[in-house]
């Protein structure tokens, strides 16, 4: 299944179970946001996204916890469930997805490159994440985020 297709498949579960999302993207800029609004009809669920590219904005705009982010820093599963509990909450939707992470080509402090974390989060405190450490190009690593972030809204929606 292309990204597209996952694309098209989670919007129409979403849309199934009158569920209404939205994004926050750091790692990927804009580009997770990008599968689903090239398909048509998203905007019956999707409420739209917070590019938080950099971290003050984690903090000023979806309200990922400052000290949290002074002490363990941006790329960790935590920060990435934070934003998207803050996206959540911010645009009004049933679940927040967010991706955050070192794209490269070079690492980030002690954070090697291809180094990303992806989180899904719901009503009720309901979260997960997952991280991942992959080689390649800042554009590969980048679209294997895109993919993996909507796996995990799959697994989270099955």
């Amino acid at each position: 299944m292309t990204n597209g297709e996952l694309a098209a498949y989670l919007l129409s579960e979403l849309e199934k179970r009158s569920f209404k999302f939205a994004v926050a993207e750091s790692l990927t800029g804009g580009m997770l946001s990008a599968n689903f609004v090239n398909i048509p009809g998203a905007s019956r669920v999707y409420q739209g996204a917070v590019v938080a590219y950099q971290t003050e904005i984690k903090s000023s705009i979806l309200g990922v916890d400052a000290n949290f982010l002074a002490e363990y820093g941006p790329y960790n599963e935590q920060t990435a469930i934070q934003m998207a509990t803050g996206v959540r909450q911010s645009l009004s939707a049933d679940i927040g997805i967010a991706t955050t992470g070192v794209a490269g080509p070079l690492p980030e402090g002690d954070i090697p490159a291809g180094t990303f974390f992806v989180a899904v989060a719901g009503e009720g405190g309901q979260s997960s994440a997952r991280s991942y450490s992959i080689s390649g190009t800042r554009g590969q690593i980048r679209e294997a985020a895109c993919r993996l972030a909507m796996e995990l809204l799959r697994d989270t929606l099955s």
